[in-house]
């Protein structure tokens, strides 16, 4: 981390306590695209292209503000800048049409994707049947870090208050503008978070408050247009087909996806997965470090060239 964000982080802990940091930590961004508008938090104002690029997406039902831990520590082991999407519908980010379907949120994700320099995108949930067929596609990704994912599409179910949304989104929706916050906060430990010790309380927070302040029909959108079928399987399967660098993180005891990995095709040489036993869904909020050294090691594996560059 450069000087001027540990002034400006000291100062922000001072003037207004350590909670309200979690945000000013990141550089907020909005962007207009043709199909879409998307949030943005950045770790830099400016992309210099002789560092890591790393581009982070999770799905639902929070912002990318889950990143934020794991980007600061890339920033300051591996000297990497990153950019947190807002998945379209969660957070700040929409999109411009009626449909919340796959495609939509793919030509969203291209358009943006497509004018960055080389990067390497971080997916989870359902960002990733969002972002593995663009590997197909001539977009400068060189790689993807994915932890808790949808791999196969047409066995997930998804878990409630999501199956709620799924199902009945005009029923969850009223329910949910009524469901006070440490509903929505114990919902966030118990289903994502395996090692509460290593969790800020106040970071869960910010991050369910978020929910409620940017409401829910964005959520009832997304889950009554994805498709969890056979042909989303094959979407996924041919984006994690190619031979671009793959790094899988899986926490062993996400009640929602934990063994999804387990539909993953046999490794290749150019992937590799790391099982986190006591991890659940949120690996980016309790197991931020042992991800950033895994992401380190590899990055400096696939990508040496440039680690010698920068040297």
């Amino acid at each position: 981390m450069s000087n001027h964000w540990i002034i400006k982080l000291l100062f922000c802990m001072l003037a207004m306590g350590c909670a309200a940091c979690a945000q000013a930590e990141l550089i907020e961004q909005d962007l207009d695209l043709p199909t879409c508008h998307l949030h943005l938090h950045r770790t830099d104002a400016n992309i210099d292209t002789s560092r890591p690029l790393f581009v982070m997406m999770e799905g639902v039902p929070l912002s990318a503000m889950i990143y934020r831990s794991l980007a600061l520590t890339l920033a300051e082991q591996l000297d990497a800048q990153s950019i947190l999407i807002d998945f379209p519908g969660v957070g700040k980010s929409f999109l411009k049409g009626a449909q919340y379907g796959w495609p939509e949120q793919r030509e969203c994700l291209r358009s943006y994707l497509s004018q960055l320099p080389p990067h390497v995108v971080v997916a989870s949930d359902i960002a990733l049947p969002v972002a593995a067929p663009l590997l197909l596609e001539n977009i400068p990704i060189r790689g993807m870090v994915i932890s808790n994912s949808v791999i196969k599409a047409s066995v997930t179910k998804p878990p409630f208050p999501l199956s709620f949304f799924r199902c009945c989104p005009q029923v969850a929706l009223f329910f949910s503008a009524i469901t006070p916050g440490f509903i929505l906060q114990n919902q966030i430990m118990q289903v994502g978070i395996g090692r509460a010790e290593f969790v800020d309380e106040a970071e869960i927070s910010i991050l369910s408050a978020e929910m409620q302040t940017n409401g829910f029909s964005g959520l009832a959108k997304i889950m009554t247009d994805i498709a969890l079928d056979e042909a989303t399987d094959e979407e996924i399967s041919a984006g994690l087909s190619t031979n671009k660098p793959q790094l899988f993180l899986w926490g062993e005891s996400d009640p929602a996806l934990g063994d999804q990995y387990r539909y993953l095709p046999a490794f290749h040489d150019h992937q590799k997965l790391v099982l986190y036993q006591d991890g659940r869904h949120f690996l980016m909020l309790d197991h931020y470090q042992e991800m950033a050294a895994e992401i380190e090691l590899w990055y400096k594996k696939q990508f040496s060239v440039d680690v010698n560059a920068q040297d």
